[in-house]
């Protein structure tokens, strides 16, 4: 007999065959629900960020971040895909999501707009093609044999960007939670390739800022000299990321092997979003890209989340925004509410125990994601994190 949680556990290995029902590799597309255990690890990890983000070196510095109640929302993706990229291990994970919190707030992704990077898109390098018509997942386009800037500050802001978009387009669908990443080979160059700086910085944001988001890096048409670059970065790789990688190479003629693998993958549109096969209206333009009808697309995407932005600022603004110690969930082992929240005064001046105020300790309590907290008998002592930014600066 299964111990409660095992099949859990079973689907979230990288070598699980579960299907969705019209697609890929169910683990390419969402993440996977969480096991009983992981559940509980979660729970400790919500407490131990939220006392990070309380503690002296950290209290403010979030305040002006208009994602972190989605990243840190108990019923979201965030904690359980931080915790499954360390193996479960709630001190490496606490590690790397503070880590993250900090490069937010250090590098503020959200302050990038499409007129400060229109410049480095023109050619199409770096793109997002769409949502794939098998199972909705946001495809990200790379063609590095377009390059057009050697100004690499501007070229990770435009690529950070870009995955920002992906990953609001996860974080925000249930049903979702990977992307899917599109590489152009076929004009692939020594001469126009990054170098392995700029390679490393790649993978680092793409592994430690938004981790276990990718579904499937698609390697088209890949020459042999590239063998010799993919040695070079396959070290920062981890064993997942490199299990999602496929090379496709040869005939892609509609009804051929590698036609059907692509509409198996991304659907029968996988040409239309990536560009493969597509013509090009310029040799300097990737194939298949339309800078103004693309970047129309983009500006429009960007003004619709400023204006949730402005909403959040006002609603926060006029003190509707409920402190971060308090609204991330009803389950308040996920907060240190403690010296906070004991007591609430009735109108008789009698003070009375909060609905907020933590449980014994070693007891439980579910929150409103179905998942159980479980509070311990001493509090741990957090240490702020002092982190680098993911580009190693």
């Amino acid at each position: 007999a299964r111990r409660p949680g095992e099949r859990d556990r079973a689907v979230t290995r990288v070598d699980a065959r579960e299907m969705t029902p019209a697609g890929d590799l169910e683990y390419t597309v969402k993440t996977l629900p969480a096991s009983a255990e992981e559940i509980a690890r979660c729970g400790t990890l919500r407490r131990r960020v939220h006392e990070w983000l309380a503690s002296p070196d950290r209290t403010g510095k979030h305040d002006d971040d208009p994602e972190l109640d989605e990243i840190l929302d108990p019923s979201g993706d965030a904690w359980i895909r931080f915790l499954r990229a360390r193996n479960s291990n709630v001190d490496k994970a606490f590690k790397m999501m503070s880590n993250h919190l900090a490069w937010r707030c250090d590098y503020r992704p959200w302050t990038i707009t499409p007129a400060e990077i229109e410049h480095q898109n023109v050619t199409g390098k770096v793109r997002v093609g769409g949502l794939d018509s098998r199972d909705g997942r946001p495809v990200l386009v790379f063609d590095d044999s377009k390059e057009n800037s050697k100004d690499h500050e501007m070229q990770l802001r435009s690529l950070v960007y870009h995955v920002c978009r992906v990953d609001r387009a996860c974080r925000r669908n249930p049903n979702l939670g990977k992307y899917l990443l599109f590489i152009h080979l076929r004009d692939f160059k020594l001469s126009k390739a990054p170098g392995r700086k700029q390679s490393a910085n790649t993978l680092s944001l793409l592994q430690d800022q938004f981790p276990e988001r990718l579904g499937r890096a698609i390697l088209y048409k890949p020459p042999t000299v590239f063998a010799a670059m993919l040695s070079m970065v396959k070290p920062f790789m981890t064993e997942v990321t490199r299990n999602k990688i496929i090379a496709v190479t040869g005939n892609v003629d509609p009804g051929g092997k590698n036609d059907e693998k692509m509409r198996g993958i991304a659907g029968d549109d996988w040409r239309t979003l990536t560009g493969a096969t597509m013509p090009q209206s310029s040799p300097e333009i990737s194939p298949g890209y339309d800078h103004v009808s693309a970047w129309a697309e983009v500006v429009r995407e960007h003004a619709e989340e400023e204006e949730r932005r402005r909403a959040w600022a006002e609603s926060r603004d006029k003190g509707s925004r409920i402190n971060h110690e308090f609204a991330r969930s009803d389950s308040v082992s996920s907060m240190d509410v403690s010296d906070k929240a004991q007591h609430v005064v009735g109108k008789a001046g009698a003070k009375k125990k909060s609905k907020m105020a933590p449980e014994e300790p070693g007891s439980r309590r579910t929150s409103h994601d179905g998942s159980v907290d479980v509070f311990f008998d001493a509090k741990e002592t957090i240490k702020p994190v002092k982190s680098k930014s993911w580009f190693g600066f």
